[in-house]
């Protein structure tokens, strides 16, 4: 089997929707499905190629477009397995870090959960192996048919377009056959540069960078006997003995020969959509498929051999010229009875970013003054830490992700309105002390309460003025002068008040304000 990987950099917001639905709510899937990559591909040469070399490459399953899932470098991570659960109450995610804590995380194919507390499944997110855990950025934009009559706002036709946010990466992965060798750098060559994916790609949505990049060699599956674990890394869609869709992955239905499904043992979740055909303009057949990270476990009647694994490793059910049926056998994150994840990169070996040699820099520092840019680095710093706390204090409160939490945007413009009308010596009176103070650990929003690493608690108000005092151990707050302090905090204000903007279009409720 031949591989090639590419990077896909979001050059724009992308819109790849979970369903074809034009009522209710619009879904975005948090990955780049084959699909787009197919006919990004099928739109620059299906038309030079011959009937059967056609029908090879985007037909057969001889040749796979794999789905683009979120990646950091050259690794790309996994779905998050759904044998995976942690206890209620008890973060996985290690303090002030997205690295999984693997004390925290039962692999229920081999742990039994204390009967004395509650497991909850860790179902969204994606999985790197040195535990990283990564959740795509996504976003919402509400618009409105206009009519052409009027060239105002159609009546009653307000819309929205859920997207991949900009700026991320996916790494997805191409396969084919050893007797399709030569297509794959046809089919390599259409896809790198700059092109469009996904939905609304005429107006400001869809513009990606692709390249070709190498990678490790694939992950062999791990020892087989007849006891055989799959991790589904894309949606896994089967046919039954009549040709029917079906939802229950019998052995024999992915070629495993005779055996048995191990239920306790088995997590599946599914959904069922509809792919809208743009040539043919209209709906193809509905699609009844099992998500990405479900868990199957069977009990075989023998072992397989080299060939079958091999075959396995391919994909199996159908669809698989899109990318479907994906899948891991035996892979150390479901093998593994206490998860060990490989060591992540610390930050003290990470070279130092250089300063470019460039005069468009040196001018306009010289205009804004390097102190800015320093203060404006900071304030960047502050505002993505403070979120994470946010978030953090989220997650342990148990609220809901499409519901409103934390400060409002009419608290963050009182900090933001004290900072240009208070002298910088009484700004941090001004805002986290007596009576009139703008930040008050007992107001709504800013009361929230945060854990800490060594166990104690503290309110998001505590833990905003820690970080804004003047007496901090942040070296670079106490340099900075009453002016530099100042414009420190609306620079923050205002960061947060966007933060909170993008916030309030997810949640609904304009950020209480």
């Amino acid at each position: 089997m031949i591989r090639q990987a590419l990077r896909i950099t979001l050059l724009e917001d992308c819109v790849f929707s979970a369903s074809t639905a034009t009522a209710g709510g619009h879904k975005a899937l948090d990955r780049i499905p084959g699909q787009a990559l197919l006919g990004a591909a099928a739109a620059r040469i299906y038309g030079e190629l011959d009937a059967d070399q056609s029908f090879a490459i985007f037909h057969s399953g001889r040749f796979r477009f794999g789905e683009g899932l979120p990646c950091c470098g050259t690794s790309r991570a996994l779905p998050m397995p759904l044998s995976w659960h942690h206890y209620k109450g008890a973060d996985p995610l290690q303090p002030e870090s997205n690295l999984l804590e693997p004390d925290r995380v039962l692999n229920l194919l081999h742990a039994r959960p204390d009967a004395a507390r509650q497991p909850v499944q860790l179902r969204k997110g994606y999985v790197l192996d040195d535990g990283r855990w990564l959740k795509p950025q996504t976003s919402l934009r509400l618009k409105t048919a206009i009519a052409p009559e009027t060239g105002r706002a159609a009546e009653a036709q307000l819309f929205g377009y859920a997207s991949l946010s900009r700026g991320q990466q996916f790494l997805a992965e191409l396969q084919c056959d050893d007797d399709l060798e030569s297509a794959m750098q046809t089919v390599v060559d259409s896809l790198a540069g700059e092109r469009l994916l996904g939905r609304s790609r005429s107006a400001e949505y869809g513009c990606v960078q692709i390249e070709r990049i190498e990678t490790e060699a694939a992950t062999r599956p791990g020892p087989t006997t007849s006891e055989l674990h799959l991790l589904l890394v894309s949606d896994l869609a089967l046919v039954d003995e009549d040709g029917q869709p079906t939802l229950e992955p019998r052995p024999q239905r992915l070629g495993l020969g005779e055996g048995e499904i191990d239920w306790k043992r088995t997590w599946l979740r599914t959904r069922r959509y509809s792919m809208w055909n743009q040539y043919r303009n209209g709906y193809g057949c509905e699609r009844a498929v099992i998500n990405a990270g479900s868990v199957i476990t069977f009990k075989l009647c023998q072992s397989l051999d080299t060939t079958a694994l091999e075959t396995l490793a391919a994909g199996v059910g159908c669809h698989r010229e899109c990318g479907l049926g994906q899948v891991l056998i035996n892979p150390d994150v479901l093998t593994q009875e206490r998860l060990v994840f490989k060591d992540s990169i610390a930050s003290s070996e990470v070279p130092d970013a250089k300063r470019p040699d460039d005069p468009l820099i040196a001018w306009l520092e010289s205009r804004t003054g390097v102190r800015d840019i320093e203060i404006d680095r900071l304030a960047e710093q502050m505002s993505e830490h403070f979120m994470t706390q946010i978030e953090r204090a989220r997650r342990l409160a148990g609220v809901a992700s499409d519901q409103w939490f934390g400060p409002s945007k009419a608290q963050w413009g009182t900090v933001l309105e004290a900072a240009r009308h208070t002298p910088g010596e009484r700004l941090f009176a001004r805002l986290f002390e007596g009576e009139k103070a703008c930040v008050k650990p007992s107001a709504e929003g800013w009361r929230e309460e945060l854990r800490n690493a060594d166990g104690t608690w503290e309110t998001l108000a505590e833990a905003l003025a820690k970080a804004l005092r003047r007496e901090s151990e942040n070296k670079r707050i106490v340099e900075l002068d009453d002016r530099e302090y100042a414009a420190l905090v609306r620079r923050l204000a205002r960061r947060m008040l966007s933060q909170v903007s993008v916030s309030s279009q997810r949640t609904g409720e304009g950020g209480r304000s």
